[in-house]
């Protein structure tokens, strides 16, 4: 744990920057542009977010409790990253619809930030029934990420943009880097699929008693609209993970051993239809079979 301890810490900051970050970037003018309002006219006028910092001997910043956000706020800041700086010009199949690099790094920092304080307040875990909502919220964060990192990688990697935007002035900033961005995605991807794990143990598992009896508990806490969200995010990440490693055994093995009523699923049933032709070197029927394949939205 960040804190040394073995109970987790629990967030108090209640706004998507906390106070002390906050006058510490606007005293050393560390405002990014894409923090700047527009809309209210008033030169100082910052909706700041939490930027990401790395955790490293003496910084107590990642367990101070003011310092950090608890999950419900932390779901409130990925959704306004989302819908009010990522599609600030519109949707992605909006004309106007555009991220540069600024936009790319920008999100991409303070999402990470984002998983930092769930990921030290130990929201994966799911000891008691009051922990179902955290839990719920992080798989809403993660597959938020794991989206996102898809798109870039699709709009980037297809489009070869590499060059620096305008309002760029770090070079470490002035390109994509395809490789860590693949690599959070996975990091993403993993977590979201242990949380589901946590959530749904499979049939063939044993010594999951306790986890069983906390699962039980999920019919009664969630309604129905957030359970079709649930199930449908899980089977959006189960195809994702599926589609990442094909020609892999182990992943088309553990996708063989689903349960069922997950893998007899439509999207499942093509993901791994595509291993299998992958594994044959039957690459016609394999990129014929992946133009069926249903778009992911974000």
């Amino acid at each position: 744990m960040a804190n040394g301890l073995k109970v987790p810490v629990l967030g108090t900051c209640l706004q998507m920057c906390p106070e002390s970050e906050r006058k510490l970037r606007i005293k050393n003018n560390m405002i990014h542009t894409l923090e700047k309002s527009c809309d209210s006219g008033k030169k100082n006028d910052y909706l700041l977010i939490k930027s990401f910092s790395r955790s490293a001997a003496g910084n107590t910043r990642s367990c101070d409790p003011k310092e950090i956000r608890p999950p419900y706020i932390c779901r409130r800041t990925t959704n306004y990253l989302i819908e009010n700086v990522l599609f600030r010009n519109g949707g992605f199949y909006s004309s106007d619809f555009k991220m540069d690099l600024t936009t790319y790094h920008f999100v991409f920092d303070r999402l990470r930030a984002v998983r930092q304080d769930m990921i030290v307040q130990r929201t994966e875990c799911l000891e008691t029934e009051t922990d179902l909502n955290d839990v719920v919220i992080h798989t809403h964060i993660l597959q938020v990420c794991i989206k996102f990192h898809l798109l870039a990688h699709y709009l980037f990697c297809t489009n070869h943009t590499s060059t620096q935007t305008e309002g760029q002035h770090n070079r470490v900033s002035s390109t994509f880097d395809s490789h860590i961005n693949f690599s959070h995605m996975l990091e993403c991807l993993k977590m979201i699929l242990n949380c589901f794990e946590i959530l749904y143990p499979r049939q063939c598992d044993s010594n999951v008693s306790t986890i069983i009896a906390n699962c039980n508990s999920i019919d009664k806490s969630l309604s129905k609209s957030e359970k079709s969200i649930i199930n449908s995010t899980r089977i959006d990440m189960i195809v994702v993970y599926l589609l990442l490693n094909l020609g892999s055994y182990h992943s088309y093995k553990w996708g063989l051993e689903l349960d069922s009523d997950i893998k007899n699923n439509e999207k499942v049933t093509q993901a791994l239809k595509l291993n299998s032709l992958y594994s044959e070197r039957n690459f016609v029927r394999l990129f014929k079979e992946a133009l069926k394949l249903p778009l992911l939205y974000l």
